[in-house]
């Protein structure tokens, strides 16, 4: 289906309302809001028809390996995260069409989606972050490791790139945007000081053994 037939097909209530007498503004809005509707009706179905499809088929798949790792990242919920792809992905492709007649909320729209999509991101990092780190444990050439400490390591700099992403989606590449990230970053450091340094630690042990 091309954008035109999709054009076609959002502004046909509205065009029908305009063509029976309704006031143009009345018209705009009405056609707009049932529009949403139908979206958030379809996205929502999706989502779970493609939440319970991919789960089910991860699940068959981790029992048919015969390394442990995929049931990890089964119960780290890793497949729900790469579901919601899918429904993002329609929001995504459905939203110009949506606002076209509200360029304002359009563009708001657009940022909150793709500040869902780093979010998004973020929490499938941290769900494959969990799951190597639960599966590593299970083993014993790792049983003295401070796994724990590298995987919050990791997420902080996860975590940094998400909110500078999503700083840039905002605001653009600005000075504030940089002064920001910078406060955020020191932030970071001071509410993970202890973690950071017993890290540090970890690996001049490592080192010495």
């Amino acid at each position: 289906m091309n954008n035109e037939t999709i054009s076609f097909y959002f502004n046909w209530l509205n065009e029908n309302f305009v063509a029976k007498g309704m006031n143009e503004t009345l018209a705009l809005g009405l056609s707009t809001l049932i529009n949403c509707l139908f979206v958030v009706i379809l996205v929502a179905l999706f989502d779970v028809i493609a939440r319970k499809v991919i789960v089910k088929a991860f699940r068959i798949f981790s029992n048919r390996t015969k390394t442990n790792f995929d049931n990890f990242l089964v119960e780290s919920n890793f497949p729900k995260y790469i579901a919601h792809i899918l429904p993002l992905g329609l929001v995504w492709y459905f939203e110009p069409f949506l606002f076209d007649g509200y360029p304002f909320i359009s563009k708001v729209l657009k940022i909150l989606i793709d500040i869902y999509f780093v979010l998004l991101s973020v929490w499938i990092i941290r769900s494959v972050l969990r799951s190597t780190m639960n599966y590593l444990n299970t083993k014993e050439k790792y049983g003295d490791k401070p796994l724990k400490s590298y995987v919050q390591i990791l997420m902080i700099f996860a975590w940094g790139i998400g909110v500078f992403f999503i700083i840039n989606i905002i605001t653009g590449f600005s000075l504030a945007s940089l002064t920001t990230l910078g406060a955020a970053s020191a932030a970071l450091l001071l509410i993970f000081r202890d973690t950071i340094l017993g890290f540090v630690a970890s690996i001049q042990v490592s080192v010495n053994d």
